[in-house]
């Protein structure tokens, strides 16, 4: 007896061999992986251009050494500074502290979050 696979039945049997695939694998099979799409233009109406005065400076997602490190900036890196903040101290070095955080976007990233002004150079 020959058996004709109709279009509905070869519907099912991809769709099974897909799940067995994910149980075997423990990933989902698909006939191409996702592209990663561009980063998002991300403005803060900035007023104050700038850059970092150290490399591997923590970009955080609130104003404090307690928030989240959601991105690095680096000597070189423009930075728009959309607004500043008080937050926790930081010791920036040569006895100087600050709790002031500056709102920031990193242009060569696209990262937006807070960095404390001990790492920042002010252009104008």
């Amino acid at each position: 007896m020959n058996t004709i696979l109709r279009p509905a039945r070869l519907a099912g049997l991809a769709a099974v061999g897909a799940v067995l695939a994910t149980v075997v694998t423990g990933t989902v099979a698909s006939a191409a992986e996702p592209v990663a799409a561009a980063p998002a233009t991300v403005e803060c109406g900035q007023y104050w251009d700038a850059d970092f005065n150290t490399n591997g400076v923590n970009i955080r997602s609130g104003p404090g050494t307690g928030y989240a490190v959601v991105g690095a900036g680096y000597v070189g890196d423009k930075i728009d500074i959309c607004t500043s903040t008080s937050g926790t101290f930081v010791d920036c070095g040569g006895g100087r502290r600050s709790d002031w955080w500056d709102e920031i976007i990193n242009r060569r990233t696209g990262v937006r979050g807070f960095i404390s002004q001990c790492f920042v150079n002010y252009e104008r």
